[in-house]
This record gives C-alpha cells, sequence and structure tokens, in this order.
C-alpha cells in the first residue's frame, strides 16, 4: 500500500475521532507498528487454503482486533474518550440466482425492505444457465420484474460479472476473470456495464463472481468502479487486508468469514460483540442459501442490525466532499 493508501485507510479506521489528516500523519510517525495488512499474495499450500475454506480460522475477528486496537491506541494518545456505534455494510451475492425463483427472491427482499436494511446485490446482467461449466453456451438477461426490482431505494447494484460463467483456468476451478488476456477482461466490464445501461441501470462496484480476482483484473476494475469488493478467496491473490481500506487508489472492501457466511453464523458473531466503536463490518450472504429455512436466520439478522446500517454509496461520495 502507497502512503496516499495508508492515510486514507487510517482515516477510514479513525472515523469519528480524527479532526484533521494531519493528526493521521503524526500519529503514523508515533507508531510505526501500526499494521494494515496481515499476509501479501501468495498462492497457498492446498490443505491450508481448504482450512481457510472451511472457516476453521475467524479472519474478521483477527481484522477487527486490529483495527480495535489502533482506535484505542489513538484515542489514548489524543486524550479521547468518545464512543460509537458499530455499523454494517451489507452485501448479498448472485442476482439472479440460476437454480432460485423470483418469487422466492422476493421473499427474501421483502424482508430487507419491512426492517429498511439497505444492502449492495450483486447483479449478473447476463447470467450463464450453468456457471460451472465453461463450455456452457446458455445465457440469459435481466427479465422486466427482475430489472425494475433493482431500482428499490434500499438496493445499491453492484456488477456482479458479466455471466458469473467461470473459464478454463488450469489454476483457477472458479473464475470469470482470472486467466484473461487484459482487453479481454475490459470487455466483459464494458459489456456488463452495458447490459445494465439497457434498463437504465448503472453500477459504481465491482462483486467479483466467486471473489476470484487478481491484480491484473483490480487494475483494469478500478478505472470503472469506485468500490472493488472481496472475500476469504481474494487472500490468495490480493492478499490479507484490514477492511475496508485503499488499495492501488481504489476502495477495496474484502469480507471475511464469519461475517462472510451464512446468517446464522453472522448472527452468532454480532451478538458476541462487546465494542461502542464507529467501526464499519462488511458483512456478505447468499441470498439462496438462506432459503432453507424460510429466511428465518435473514429475520432475525435484520433485527440485529436495523439502524445501524450504512449506505454502501456513501463511503465513494463522502470522498468526493
Amino acid at each position: 500500500m502507497n502512503k496516499k493508501d495508508i492515510l486514507k485507510t487510517v482515516a477510514l479506521m479513525l472515523r469519528g475521532i480524527i479532526e484533521d489528516s494531519g493528526e493521521i500523519e503524526e500519529f503514523l510517525r508515533r507508531f510505526p507498528q501500526i499494521k494494515l495488512e496481515f499476509q501479501k499474495p501468495s498462492i497457498f499450500k492446498k490443505a491450508f487454503y481448504h482450512y481457510l475454506k472451511r472457516r476453521k480460522i475467524n479472519y474478521y475477528k483477527i481484522v477487527l482486533n486490529e483495527i480495535i486496537n489502533i482506535r484505542k491506541l489513538f484515542k489514548k494518545w489524543k486524550g479521547v474518550k468518545k464512543r460509537g456505534e458499530v455499523k454494517y455494510l451489507v452485501r448479498v451475492d448472485d442476482f439472479p440466482r440460476w437454480d432460485n425463483s423470483f418469487n422466492n427472491f422476493l421473499n427474501f427482499h421483502e424482508i430487507f425492505k419491512k426492517y429498511k436494511i439497505p444492502y449492495l446485490l450483486g447483479v449478473t446482467p447476463l447470467l450463464s444457465l450453468n456457471v460451472l461449466d465453461p463450455k456452457n453456451k446458455k445465457f440469459r438477461s435481466l427479465t422486466t420484474n427482475e430489472a425494475d426490482l433493482l431500482k428499490e431505494p434500499i438496493i445499491t447494484v453492484g456488477l456482479h460479472g458479466l455471466t458469473h460463467q467461470t473459464i478454463l483456468n488450469k489454476r483457477w476451478k472458479r473464475s470469470e476473470f482470472i486467466g484473461l488476456s487484459s482487453q479481454e477482461i475490459e470487455n466483459r466490464v464494458v459489456n456488463g456495464i452495458k447490459e445494465l445501461a439497457k434498463y437504465n441501470i448503472e453500477s459504481h462496484i465491482f462483486i467479483p463472481p466467486f471473489n476470484a480476482i487478481d491484480e491484473k483484473n483490480y487494475e483494469i476494475l478500478k478505472r470503472y468502479f469506485k468500490i472493488i469488493t472481496g472475500g476469504p478467496e481474494s487472500i490468495k491473490t490480493l492478499g490479507f487486508k484490514i477492511t475496508p481500506c485503499y488499495f492501488k487508489g481504489a476502495l477495496y472492501i474484502p469480507s471475511y468469514p464469519p461475517v462472510y457466511g451464512s446468517c446464522k453464523e453472522i448472527v452468532n458473531f454480532i451478538k458476541s460483540l462487546e465494542i461502542e466503536e464507529d467501526i464499519i463490518v462488511p458483512i456478505t450472504l447468499h441470498w439462496s442459501y438462506e432459503a432453507k429455512n424460510n429466511f428465518e436466520d435473514v429475520r432475525e439478522l435484520s433485527k440485529l442490525i436495523r439502524n445501524k446500517t450504512i449506505l454502501w454509496q456513501n463511503l465513494y461520495e463522502t470522498e468526493k466532499r
């Protein structure tokens, strides 16, 4: 991370308790031990990566503890005693879904609507009808009903790839973008933006299908999007970082287990929190996985975080001012 990225990241971490950017530079000079990255990009051994995928490691707790410690250090240094409240960024992946109905999604959406939970929705505008088959030739566009729903006030549209279909790649079994040429990456992004534009929808946020992007993808994506998201799989290629953070000049917001997972996992983690700090917690869930119990866990999550959420666009709109 370059100096500008570091300063902007620390400003996000210290939201609510800093007065000016000069304080951050002095703070970093006095406390050089501050850590914003825990793991550089690397190709993990299969056994370790399998361990990660099974959520045996509480990655987000590592991040959260570091943010809390940095805030405490700053408050002690400045003599600040101000308390705050945790806020949540809610991300929902996979709309539309190749194996679940629009009506079922409406059941999910109505819960968030009832509790006034704004959320980022990962939208795939030219969906593959078999996302795990790189040879699939069948795709579909959004229906009128689907496109109309995306204009609901609580929804922020994130471009979730063009087709969400994995490409042929020996190293990556699931990725729409890793392994493509720069021109191929750009073509997919531009075509995705054009597909959304057919419905008068625009997106300033990119959600990688399968959370699979590398630095080559990232360099191109940041030309088109104000925010790029990631997940546990992104650690492999982009590194394990504080979240939210600024990376290569763009706002990067990965989500890590257990706040990347099922609503039940997320609820249990949130209930365990006993902090009064202005920290932004990015949570990610997959709506289709929650249908098995008629979205009961979604209801519990909604009750738990209502009035404690922030809009994704607030992050990049604030930066303009």
